[in-house]
């Protein structure tokens, strides 16, 4: 790293408070007799934001859902299997020499018993064309048509569930049953997707698990190779090959929202709410170049623990261009704010309920930007694919006049000379 050169004394003495760091708390080092300087500050009003707003981004998350809770619409889930398996490609079981005994689509519940009320049948559909008819990451509600795509309906079925043994764990499964579609399925001239909607209306969230989980989406067939011999006779293996899913998503329609944008944050993956942080950082320029930052360096972000009770996790990178904004908007084509992937390490959250903060390590990223290496740009801010995506979380104060050290603020101890 340039313009360090200078440095590496101290950062050879005291490699466990620096940037480079692996532990998350500094090993102890007795500073009596160092000319060094150990301090602190604190920093308010410095951080500013504003929220926006991009369809909903519920790709690579480990669950795929359906039915109508909280004011969201989940339509359907869209559903991508791949053409292989262990060396046997769905199209090679169209071959003469090979019979088709069954087939079946199967999904797994993500809980342990059948919701009450129980929920109407699920419909399978399957899309008869080549072309890629969806992508994971960026296919939402406001760009995907059903109506400019060929489907045909497969089958209907209803999630089951087996009579556990003693000691067997039992979870409930939708299984379709598409043994007589297996021709039009493994053709090489289709897309293997499917789309799994329910027959009518249901007021109640069902999750199934994705291809992220470990109970992924797969389709299992069932069937007899015959190998040709001298005689009249053949031999014949019996055969069976599982084809998982290589990509899925729910599509779903988010409720309209009216949350207060001037004063507070919003982060959530189904509303598509995400947020960019401003923060004064001229402070800085007061300390001496050789300044190093301890671990102990925090951006705290308040926020309202009485609509989020479980632990999150908020993802934090640092912006690659300027942003220019006067507040809330919603963007129809995506996210326009780019990460800088080569920095994406530089932070990490973490959560305290007690205290009713979100609090975020910022020591890299100080000792990146005081010692030039990176511009202070902003950070961008959205909810990790381990939160539940339809919770929204609200960062609240952002504005407070009245109580000013309500306000998010920066809290930072470094070391200099």
């Amino acid at each position: 790293m340039k313009n360090l050169f200078y440095l590496f004394p101290y950062l050879w003495i005291f490699s466990s408070i620096l940037f480079f760091s692996c532990s998350e708390e500094p090993i102890p080092y007795d500073l009596s007799d160092a000319p060094l300087h150990v301090d602190s500050l604190i920093l308010y009003n410095k951080v500013s934001g504003f929220t926006y707003q991009v369809p909903p981004e519920m790709g690579n998350l480990d669950k795929l859902y359906l039915g109508n809770d909280g004011g969201f619409i989940n339509e359907f889930i869209l559903l991508q299997i791949s053409s292989s398996s262990y060396g046997t490609s769905l199209s090679s079981l169209l071959a003469d020499t090979v019979t088709i005994d069954s087939a079946f689509l199967e999904l797994i519940f993500s809980n342990d018993s059948i919701p009450n009320p129980e929920p109407p049948p699920f419909q399978l559909s399957f899309f008869t064309k080549n072309d890629s008819i969806f992508h994971e990451n960026d296919s939402h509600n406001g760009n995907f048509s059903l109506e400019i795509l060929n489907s045909v309906i497969i089958n209907t079925s209803s999630l089951t569930e087996a009579e556990p043994d003693s000691t067997e764990e039992i979870t409930p499964t939708l299984i379709f049953d598409v043994t007589d579609s297996m021709r039009v399925i493994a053709d090489t001239l289709n897309s293997h997707t499917f789309l799994i909607s329910l027959v009518d209306e249901y007021n109640g969230l069902i999750a199934f698990n994705s291809r992220e989980s470990n109970a992924k989406p797969k389709l299992s067939v069932y069937y007899r190779k015959f190998i040709p011999s001298e005689g009249e006779d053949k031999d014949t293996l019996i055969l069976g090959n599982t084809f998982y899913a290589v990509k899925d998503v729910s599509i779903i329609i988010p409720p309209d929202t009216t949350l207060d944008y001037v004063s507070n944050l919003y982060v959530g993956r189904a509303l598509g709410l995400k947020s960019i942080l401003s923060i004064n950082l001229d402070t800085l320029q007061f300390l001496p170049a050789q300044t190093i930052f301890r671990t102990k360096s925090y951006l705290n972000l308040p926020y309202d623990i009485t609509l989020i009770a479980d632990k999150i996790t908020i993802k934090a990178f640092p912006l690659a261009d300027t942003v220019d904004s006067a507040g809330y908007v919603f963007f129809s084509e995506g996210d326009p704010y780019s990460e800088h992937s080569d920095y994406d390490y530089l932070l990490e959250t973490s959560w305290n309920t007690n205290d009713g903060f979100i609090t975020i390590n910022i020591q890299t990223l100080l000792q990146y930007v005081h010692f030039g290496e990176l511009n202070n740009l902003g950070i961008k801010l959205y909810s990790s694919l381990d939160n539940d995506p339809f919770k929204t979380i609200h960062f609240s104060n952002f504005n407070n006049e009245i109580n000013p050290l309500e306000n998010p603020f920066i809290s930072i101890q470094y070391v200099i000379p």
